[in-house]
């Protein structure tokens, strides 16, 4: 299976849905793309990430390398909401700890109704 980004705009939030296996450098250089094309020109409420498709194959550090690119680009993230969709028990290590370590808005769910409706806060 070849890797896949599928980047939609909705009215209010972008939706990234992934497909296939993905390491750090392939997400670092995705959140890299959106920072320069995408956040910086449009005011969105969130970004919903869907890894419902997808494999991550990463390490803990390597989740600090991407959270160190949010920090540096705080003024983008602080009042973005980040939504992560995960359903392989493997991944979800991964949004648990950004979640916990990162100073801004991520949060897990397992739907995409659940993401859609806090991003919304519906």
């Amino acid at each position: 299976m070849t890797n896949k980004i599928e980047y939609i705009e909705k009215n209010n939030y972008l939706l990234r849905t992934f497909h296939g296996t993905f390491d750090y450098t392939e997400i670092l250089s995705s959140w890299e793309y959106l920072i320069k094309e995408k956040l910086k020109n449009r005011k969105y409420v969130g970004v919903i990430n869907d890894f419902s498709n997808a494999k991550l194959n990463m390490e803990i550090d390597d989740l600090n390398k991407l959270l160190d690119l949010f920090k540096k680009n705080g003024n983008i993230f602080e009042n973005l909401k980040l939504a992560v969709i995960m359903t392989s028990p493997d991944n979800i290590v991964f949004p648990i700890f950004a979640q916990i370590n990162f100073p801004f808005k991520i949060k897990t769910f397992s739907t995409m109704e659940g993401a859609e409706k806090w991003i919304l806060n519906m």
